[in-house]
């Protein structure tokens, strides 16, 4: 007699909401830390964020989504003198969610677009109340690792999310397009063999560019090259990715815009040096007052 399948024990339960609660504290840090949230959209949003344990997600347009720098009583988006859009999202088109805030009866979106070389930061309105499970789209993860269960993406009838392999699939087509423009900018050199690899490693003439290199296979160039190797790295795979990835415009022409990046600010906000150093700063302070209250 077959033996039952009694599903998944305890254990794998116990480790379900351990993951949870551990997912939960890294999404509260991550969204307590993103200054850049602070910067762009202002407290209400950044402490809404906080609130909603958010993660962004690139999401993909089911229908025109008309993007406003900031949320706006809603007489004043239509009639004669309607506030015009600073951008408009077209159906199938690209942004990234950046958060959501509920009023009333309608709900406010945080998005993140290209328009040309520039990053826009703004805001489309869902007319009605809709559920955004930014969280508990992260849990499709671990359900999938522990239960065996296919990853989920949620979708409206105003936008859905792109599930993470075709974003990846997308990165991989700039990946060899950074590794064609970087073999027309720098002296670029491969290497396989794990002792050659060690050696370049080691070497005080070539620099690894670690962004397009694995296990197998490394990329270098001499250290003298190095520098325009990365810039050229961050214009397609680091900060400059967003630019092509979440661009509106039909016109635009990554090769002929490969330096844009965003300002030097938003930039040193989003570090972890700037985040350890505010964090070290707010324990310091705590210390201070702490003893000038003994």
């Amino acid at each position: 007699m077959a033996k039952k399948d009694n599903g998944p024990g305890c254990l794998t339960y116990f480790l379900f909401i351990a993951a949870l609660a551990i997912l939960a504290i890294c999404f509260f840090i991550s969204n307590t830390f993103d200054f850049k949230t602070l910067l762009t959209y202002g407290p209400s949003q950044y402490l809404a964020n906080i609130v909603h344990f958010h993660r962004d997600y690139y999401c993909r347009a089911e229908s025109a989504l008309q993007i406003y720098e900031n949320i706006m009583p809603a007489g004043v988006m239509d009639g004669t003198e309607a506030k015009k859009p600073i951008a408009i999202i077209q159906p199938g088109g690209v942004f990234k969610l950046k958060g959501y805030r509920t009023k009333e009866y309608v709900t406010w979106v945080a998005a993140k677009i290209a328009k040309g070389p520039n990053i826009v930061y703004g805001y489309f309105m869902v007319p009605e109340k809709i559920g955004i499970p930014a969280f508990w789209a992260a849990l499709n993860r671990i359900g999938e690792m522990y239960f065996d269960s296919a990853a989920e993406t949620f979708k409206n009838k105003y936008f859905s999310q792109i599930p993470a392999d075709s974003t990846e699939e997308y990165r991989s087509e700039f990946r060899d397009l950074l590794k064609s423009k970087l073999r027309d900018a720098v002296k670029l050199e491969t290497a396989t063999e794990p002792i050659e690899m060690q050696r370049i490693k080691e070497s005080e003439e070539f620099e690894i560019i670690d962004g397009i290199s694995s296990d197998a296979t490394i990329y270098y160039c001499p250290k003298a090259d190095y520098r325009k190797a990365e810039d050229l790295y961050e214009a397609y795979l680091g900060d400059g990715f967003d630019v092509h990835y979440l661009q509106i415009s039909r016109d635009y022409d990554p090769s002929a815009n490969a330096g844009i990046r965003e300002g030097l600010i938003l930039r040193i906000i989003d570090t972890w040096y700037f985040k350890l150093s505010v964090a070290i700063a707010l324990i310091l302070v705590l210390k201070f007052l702490r003893r000038r209250s003994t």
